[in-house]
C-alpha cells in the first residue's frame, strides 16, 4: 500500500514540521513504508508567547529536535504570501502574491514602493513589547510589518531525517521549506528559490562549514517633512521635533562554498 505523503498548511508566523517515517505498523499489508510530512503553522503566534508552561510539547520536541532561532516570515509578513512561499520555495515575485489581497502572477519589474505598516518596538501593549499599527484600518496588534516582532518567527523541526538536539543558528526562511521537504521525500522542486536545510539534516553539514555576513543598507535622508506620530491611534497628530526621514534595511548573506543565500532581516523608520 503506498501513502501519498500529508502536508497540512495554515497561514503565518509559527511553525512546526515534523516528519515520520516507519509507519509500517499503521498499514494494512507489507507493503513500502509510508513517509508523511506534516507541517503545523499557527497564525499569527509571536515567537515570545512560546514558554515551557504555555507549550510545553513544543519544548519537549525541541530538546529532541532541530530548533531554527534565526528564522524568518517572508515580506510582506502576511499569511497569504507566506502561505504560498512555504508551498512553493519561491518569493512573492515568483508565486504572485503581494497581499491578502493583491495577486499578481505576471508583474513585471521592480518595486520602487513597498509599505509598512507603523510599528513601535518599545511599547508594551498587554505585557508584550512591539506594537503594529495599521492606519488603513485603524488597528493595533496587526502584523505586516519591517518589524522584528514580525518579521522573526519560530520553526521547529522533529523526525528521524533531522539531527537530535540541534540549535540551529544560521539565517533561515518560509522558503526554505520545500525544498528541504522535498529533499527528504526525493522529488524535484527545480524552480525554489529557498535551500534545503541541509545542516539539520541526518549527515547534514557542521554549522560551522557556513559563514554568515550581516549588511546594513542606509537609504538617503528626506528633509523638511511633517511626521505623523507612528503610534497615534487615529494618525492625526504630528510631532513638530522630526523633520528628517530615511529607512535602515538589514539582510544576512549565508554562503557556504559556491552559494550564497540573502535572507532579509528586518527594516526600520528613521524618524529625527
Amino acid at each position: 500500500m503506498k501513502i501519498r505523503p500529508l502536508i497540512f498548511l495554515s497561514a503565518l508566523s509559527f511553525m512546526l514540521l515534523g516528519l515520520a517515517g516507519g509507519l509500517r505498523a499503521q498499514q494494512q499489508d507489507t507493503g513500502p513504508v509510508a513517509r508523511r510530512v506534516i507541517i503545523f503553522v499557527w497564525d499569527g503566534l509571536r515567537t515570545d508567547d512560546l514558554t515551557p508552561e504555555i507549550t510545553p510539547n513544543y519544548f519537549a520536541l525541541a530538546r529532541s529536535g532541530v530548533v531554527f532561532a534565526d528564522h524568518h516570515a517572508v515580506y510582506p509578513t502576511f499569511t497569504m504570501m507566506n502561505s504560498a512561499s512555504i508551498a512553493t520555495g519561491t518569493y512573492p515575485g515568483a508565486h504572485g502574491f503581494y497581499g491578502n489581497v493583491v495577486y499578481a502572477p505576471l508583474a513585471k519589474g521592480r518595486n520602487d514602493i513597498i509599505v509598512s505598516f507603523s510599528f513601535d518596538d518599545n511599547v508594551a501593549v498587554a505585557g508584550k513589547s512591539g506594537i503594529s499599527y495599521a492606519s488603513s484600518v485603524n488597528r493595533r496588534g496587526d502584523h505586516g510589518s519591517f518589524s522584528q516582532t514580525d518579521t522573526h518567527i519560530s520553526l521547529l523541526a522533529h523526525g528521524p531525517d533531522f539531527k537530535s538536539g540541534l540549535y540551529d543558528t544560521l539565517p533561515t526562511a518560509n522558503v526554505d521549506i520545500a525544498p528541504t521537504v522535498a529533499r527528504i521525500l526525493k522529488f524535484s522542486m527545480p524552480d525554489v528559490q529557498g535551500r534545503v536545510l541541509e545542516e539539520a539534516l541526518q549527515g547534514g553539514p557542521r554549522v560551522t562549514e557556513y559563514a554568515v555576513l550581516n549588511k546594513m543598507h542606509r537609504s538617503s535622508t528626506k528633509t523638511g517633512l511633517t511626521m505623523k506620530l507612528p503610534t497615534d491611534l487615529d494618525g492625526r497628530s504630528n510631532d513638530p521635533s522630526l523633520t528628517t526621514y530615511a529607512v535602515e534595511l538589514k539582510t544576512k548573506v549565508l554562503s557556504r562554498g559556491d552559494e550564497s543565500y540573502t535572507y532579509f532581516d528586518h527594516a526600520k523608520a528613521i524618524r529625527e
